[in-house]
C-alpha cells in the first residue's frame, strides 16, 4: 500500500468517526427518517457544544490539508452534507463557522479555494471562536497550507447532491438565516460563498430541474429581501 493510499484510508476514518460523533452530539439522524425544522436550536449542554466544535474541527483540519479526501468521504456518505447544513443553521456561530468551512471545501471550484474566500472564512473562524493555545499559554501556529486542490467532477456531484437532498423550504431557510437574520459580518460572507459555489454550479449543469429549484427559490427570496429592506428602512426613518 503506497504512503497516499495509507493517507487516504486513514482520513477516511478519521472523518467517519468524527461525523458519526457530532451526528450523535447533536442527535440527528437522516432527513428521510426525521425531518427537523430549521428554526429550533440544537439545545446543547456548554459541554456538548464544546465537545461538537472540537470534532467538527478535527474534520476542518484533514480538510484543509487533503481536501479530495474530504470530498470522497462526502460522496460515500450522502448524509454528511445535510448534516453540516442543518447543523450549521441550527447551531451558534461558534458551529456555523466550522460547518461552513466544510461546505465551502466540499463544492468548491479548483483551487480548492480562491484566496478571497480563503480569507473569509478564516476571518469568521477567528471572530467565532478564541485562538488555540498551548499550555504555555501562547497561540498556536495556524496549519500549513492545503497540499490538494479540489476536484472538478467531485465537486460537481457534491453540489448536486445538495440541491437533490435539501427542501425548497430548507434552502430558503438556510439564505434567510445566513443572508438576512446574520450578524456576524464575516460567517454572513462565508455563506455568501457557498451560495455562490451552488448557483454557480447550477449555471454550468445542463440539469433544468435544478435550474428551476434555483430560480424559484431565489425569487422567494427576493420577496423576503425587499420587505426587509422595507422594514429596515421604516426603523431607520422612525429615528430608532
Amino acid at each position: 500500500m503506497s504512503q497516499e493510499k495509507y493517507r487516504e484510508d486513514r482520513d477516511l476514518y478519521a472523518l467517519d468517526f468524527y461525523i458519526r460523533e457530532s451526528c450523535r452530539l447533536c442527535k440527528w439522524v437522516s432527513e428521510e427518517e426525521n425531518a427537523r425544522d430549521l428554526t429550533q436550536g440544537l439545545n446543547l449542554t456548554y459541554n456538548e457544544l464544546i465537545d461538537l466544535v472540537e470534532t467538527i474541527k478535527q474534520c476542518c483540519d484533514i480538510a484543509d490539508q487533503r481536501v479530495r479526501n474530504w470530498q470522497k468521504y462526502c460522496l460515500g456518505n450522502p448524509d454528511c452534507l445535510p448534516f453540516l447544513l442543518d447543523t450549521s443553521v441550527r447551531g451558534d456561530e461558534s458551529v456555523a463557522a466550522y460547518t461552513l468551512k466544510l461546505l465551502l471545501w466540499a463544492t468548491s471550484l479548483p483551487p480548492a479555494l480562491s484566496d478571497k474566500t480563503k480569507k473569509m472564512v478564516k476571518t469568521s473562524v477567528k471572530a467565532s471562536a478564541p485562538s488555540a493555545r498551548t499550555s504555555g499559554g501562547r497561540e498556536s501556529k495556524p496549519p500549513a497550507p492545503s497540499p490538494q486542490t479540489s476536484d472538478k467532477s467531485m465537486s460537481q456531484q457534491l453540489t448536486q447532491q445538495i440541491l437533490s437532498q435539501i427542501s425548497d423550504d430548507s434552502l430558503l431557510q438556510f439564505l434567510r438565516h445566513f443572508l438576512l437574520e446574520m450578524n456576524s459580518t464575516a460567517i454572513r460572507w462565508s455563506a455568501h460563498a457557498l451560495c455562490l459555489n451552488l448557483f454557480r454550479w447550477v449555471c454550468l449543469s445542463w440539469s433544468s430541474s435544478f435550474r428551476k429549484i434555483s430560480l424559484e427559490v431565489a425569487f422567494l427570496f427576493y420577496g423576503e429581501f425587499f420587505a426587509f429592506l422595507e422594514a429596515l428602512m421604516k426603523v431607520t426613518n422612525s429615528g430608532w
